[in-house]
């Protein structure tokens, strides 16, 4: 989703979005602001299907007491830019310190084909259309958290500048070394 700010300089609205490598700064009349990369690489072709959201940007947020722009992604990177100029704010992005979910037992595996069909074509443009291959079963895992790290926005506390981002506990905490998390997720909280 994008972000509307208003530049304090000259009064003008500017619409912030961002993608996995690039966030773009663009005013209400077309002219681009500023674009920077995001030093994140995703595969080429992105996976379809679930994996394809551990590579999209799940919020873009203002951080005021830093004037910063900050995304986060569905693999748990969180970008911070400078938001008059889009230079970056961290030498790199920051990595949270889960893992992807354990996958959501499927919901919809009982459901005729035609009817997930159906379901599909009614809430793809809610969503803004899906990646390629994705089916109902692939956005009930988004909204579950399935084989995510992080599957929601995030909160900017505005007195102190504080981010909150629901996301898994780091493997091992579950017990077992797997590579995913089997935890209930764990806030993070970052000055």
């Amino acid at each position: 989703m994008p972000m509307v700010l208003v530049d304090p300089s000259s009064h003008q609205q500017v619409i912030y979005q961002g993608t996995y490598s690039k966030v773009y700064a663009v005013r209400t009349d077309g002219m681009i602001v500023w674009e920077q990369p995001t030093g994140l690489n995703a595969p080429v072709p992105i996976p379809v299907g679930e994996n394809a959201m551990l590579y999209h940007v799940l919020g873009i947020n203002y951080v005021a007491r830093a004037d910063a722009i900050v995304l986060v992604t569905g693999n748990g990177k969180l970008v911070a830019l400078d938001r008059r100029t889009g230079k970056p704010l961290l030498a790199a992005p920051f990595d949270l310190p889960g893992e992807k979910a354990v996958a959501a037992p499927n919901p919809v595996k009982t459901l005729p084909l035609a009817l997930q069909a159906l379901i599909e074509a009614q809430v793809a443009p809610l969503w803004g259309g899906a990646p390629a291959g994705w089916s109902i079963n692939n956005m009930i895992q988004l909204l579950l958290g399935g084989e995510m790290e992080v599957a929601n926005s995030f909160a900017v506390d505005t007195r102190s500048g504080r981010l909150y981002i629901a996301a898994t506990a780091p493997d091992g905490v579950d017990g077992a070394l797997d590579g995913v998390s089997k935890s209930a997720p764990s806030m993070v909280s970052i000055s």
